[in-house]
């Protein structure tokens, strides 16, 4: 309830309501008149102090005045001519006499309130004036101050009467100055006005008119300054009056004096300004200015209602539009805006830093984006540039595609790596600075992007040879700081930034040609076609570099892989991509071979990338040689595995099913493998056919049984043991044991 009464009290329409109340009703007026009189005598003697502090200062700025003035007299008396004068005050010496007038020229000009500066020997009464007089004698005015500095060894100010009133000063100094004895005087000539009105600065002029009056010790008036006028004479300067403010009648006028009085020369300073003017005739209308306003209080009421609703209409809509505070608060709406205000700076601020902060990441992005052509279009190429500030010139432009060799056998941690590259990328933009402004950013490993912009406007085939200039010092001063060496691809020239994404294109497609001409080249994109070709070969080749490889057969597949590089080699001009294709083609191949008999190699997806960081047809070929021996080599061994555990399985199953009605199907069937596969691993495994080992075994069980089982039939035993028929057990018994089964049994009895 109080924080809603608060809100209420602190609201914007209640206080505007109220000043307007405030200021419309006349009253107020009166009262605050009646106020003005009972706290005037306060208010004027307050104003009265600050007065004459002010003349105070003004009196302090003399004293400076005068001691800058004896700082440059002192100055004069080390001069070597005004030291001669002192000791030889010669009329003659014209050179060090006109000397002599150039300083005291000098020294006037130097004060904008001396008129004239005057040097005095009284032993020749030799004088030399700044006007350029050198004459015998001195003014009778300035012989007793040269006096008086002489006994007090200090400056003396003479006052002289002069026509209109006013007074001239004259200052006295002794040279050398405050020395026990002096050899000669120095007299300024000072002008009053100009003088005190530069002591008197700006501080005493304002707004309100005022007389100013400064008078010496014994009354004479040296500087006055009147701007108000008086309906009767006032007689000043009042040497009655002590320092202080005062407050005097002069007419129908109440005046205000401000004294002050410098305790050293006797000087007094009146400052008179008016405090009150008018007659006492506003009694009398105390009656009817209160009938007035009673009369305009509810005028004034209603009028200060009408003009609040009106002010505060804007501001009530801007209210509305600002988000409720989380918490109850007692500020006006004001306030609320000038906190609301304060927040959108400060976030505006958070923006600026991040965006700062993040203007590298952007800028990498953006040029990542270049090198993919199919992100950014040639508007959005502008708007970049634009938001980025790049500082790209209207100039020629191309692109670079930098490719560090053998990048994945660097001798360097991922974190050497990583830093390797950024003072690569700031070593090139300062390599480059001469000539071109350049910016590069990393888009993989081992590839760099730069784009260069020339500095100055140049033909094309001169700029042609401005960027393959450049791209051989980037080259050389890279592979000189680093052991390591480069690779570019130079992309197309073009006019405007917006055309960058196709440059980046054929910078790319230029280093697609490393393939063939080796690390460490620099490749044109206009030396190099690019247009796409038919496949040039028969797949059937790759088909037998694979099947080579699935029989173990290594010898065979190399051959034939040397046979596809030889072809390469011959038709530099086919498109690299197409190239590597053919050669992922095989790899793809090989990488199905190793993981249909799960040999103990690399798995296809490690194959691919791995063929994907050999930069040329040499690196390739080294690795695909060695790749399809390791893996004919290993199906070599995986085959006679397979043989000998194969083998062992179907021995295994004649064994176990012996008097069983066994068949080359059935077995097969179990092996799951097709009946001359079975046939052929038994007979390479164990020198013999299956049939042998089955009728082998079958008569060696008879010829236990009939050994053991007297109570079978050899009938019985020979169907017991698997043969379907009496005739074959015969046969087959008589073939293996060179007798019957009846005489086997007669001698195992006997």
């Amino acid at each position: 309830m109080q924080n809603n009464q608060e809100k209420t009290r602190n609201s914007v329409f209640i206080k505007t309501l109220r000043r307007g109340v405030l200021c419309s009703l006349i009253p107020l007026l009166f009262m605050s008149t009646c106020i003005f009189v009972l706290d005037l005598q306060r208010s004027l003697e307050q104003l009265g102090s600050v007065t004459v502090n002010m003349l105070a200062q003004s009196d302090q700025m003399v004293h400076y005045m005068m001691e800058d003035v004896m700082r440059s007299i002192s100055t004069l008396a080390k001069d070597p001519s005004v030291v001669d004068f002192s000791m030889r005050p010669y009329l003659r010496d014209t050179e060090r006499n006109s000397n002599l007038c150039t300083l005291l020229s000098t020294l006037s000009d130097s004060y904008s309130y001396v008129e004239e500066s005057i040097l005095y020997s009284p032993y020749e009464s030799l004088q030399i004036s700044s006007s350029g007089l050198i004459a015998y004698g001195l003014q009778e005015e300035l012989s007793d101050n040269f006096q008086q500095a002489k006994d007090t060894c200090t400056a003396c100010m003479q006052i002289s009467s002069v026509e209109g009133g006013m007074q001239k000063m004259f200052l006295t100094i002794g040279i050398p100055a405050y020395s026990n004895d002096p050899q000669a005087i120095a007299v300024l000539q000072i002008d009053p006005g100009a003088f005190f009105t530069l002591s008197m600065g700006g501080d005493l002029k304002d707004n309100i008119k005022r007389n100013l009056y400064i008078s010496d010790r014994d009354g004479n008036l040296l500087f006055s300054d009147q701007e108000l006028e008086f309906s009767q004479k006032i007689t000043l300067p009042h040497s009655d009056l002590s320092t202080g403010s005062h407050l005097t009648l002069a007419g129908s006028a109440l005046l205000r004096y401000s004294v002050f009085t410098n305790p050293q020369l006797g000087w007094r300073y009146t400052y008179v300004t008016g405090a009150l003017s008018g007659n006492n005739s506003w009694l009398p209308l105390v009656i009817p200015l209160l009938i007035s306003v009673l009369a305009s209080c509810v005028i004034g009421l209603l009028l200060a209602y009408q003009s609040t609703k009106v002010l505060y209409s804007p501001l009530e809509q801007l209210i509305s539009a600002l988000p409720e505070p989380e918490a109850e608060t007692s500020q006006d709406e004001y306030q609320r805006l000038a906190g609301y205000y304060d927040q959108l700076l400060n976030q505006r601020d958070e923006v600026y830093e991040q965006v700062e902060a993040i203007r590298p990441l952007l800028l990498k992005k953006f040029l990542v984006s270049l090198a993919d052509s199919t992100q950014i279009s040639r508007d959005e190429v502008l708007y970049q540039v634009r938001i980025l500030e790049v500082p790209f010139q209207a100039t020629l432009f191309n692109a670079f595609f930098l490719q560090i060799d053998n990048y994945y056998a660097l001798p360097y941690s991922e974190q050497e790596k990583q830093e390797l590259k950024a003072q690569m990328q700031a070593q090139i933009s300062a390599c480059a600075s001469s000539i071109a402004y350049c910016a590069a950013t990393e888009l993989n490993d081992e590839t760099l992007l730069i784009i260069c912009n020339l500095h100055s406007e140049e033909p094309p085939e001169i700029g042609k040879q401005s960027f393959r200039a450049l791209a051989e010092e980037i080259r050389e001063e890279l592979e000189g700081l680093w052991p390591i060496t480069v690779t570019l691809g130079i992309g197309q020239i073009c006019r405007c930034v917006e055309d960058l994404p196709l440059s980046c294109q054929r910078a790319k497609a230029a280093l697609a040609y490393k393939l063939y001409r080796g690390q460490g080249s620099i490749i044109d994109f206009e030396e190099v076609q690019v247009e796409p070709h038919q496949i040039y070969y028969d797949f059937e080749t790759v088909h037998q570099v694979v099947n080579r490889v699935r029989t173990g057969d290594g010898r065979g597949a190399v051959h034939l892989l040397q046979e596809i590089f030889r072809t390469f080699a011959s038709q530099q001009q086919v498109p690299p991509k197409q190239v590597r294709a053919v050669l992922q083609y095989l790899t793809s191949g090989i990488g199905e071979i190793i993981q249909s008999a799960q040999l103990p190699l690399e798995p296809p997806a490690e194959l691919e990338s791995e063929l994907s960081k050999k930069a040329t047809l040499p690196d390739m070929e080294v690795w695909l040689t060695e790749l399809c021996m390791r893996t004919a080599e290993a199906m070599r061994r995986t085959s006679s595995d397979r043989v000998r555990q194969n083998a062992e399985r179907i021995k295994a199953y004649i064994d176990n099913n012996l008097t069983q009605d066994i068949s080359l199907s059935s077995i097969s069937e179990y092996v799951n493998y097709s009946p001359t596969y079975v046939s052929r691993v038994f007979r390479q495994h164990y020198g013999a056919s299956y049939i042998d080992y089955l009728n082998s075994s079958r008569v060696k069980l008879s010829q236990e049984l009939l050994s053991a089982r007297g109570d079978l039939s050899v009938k019985e035993i020979g169907f017991q043991v698997g043969f379907n028929n009496l005739q074959s057990f015969f046969r087959i018994f008589k073939k293996y044991t060179g007798m019957t089964p009846l005489q086997y049994r007669e001698r195992q009895d006997r």
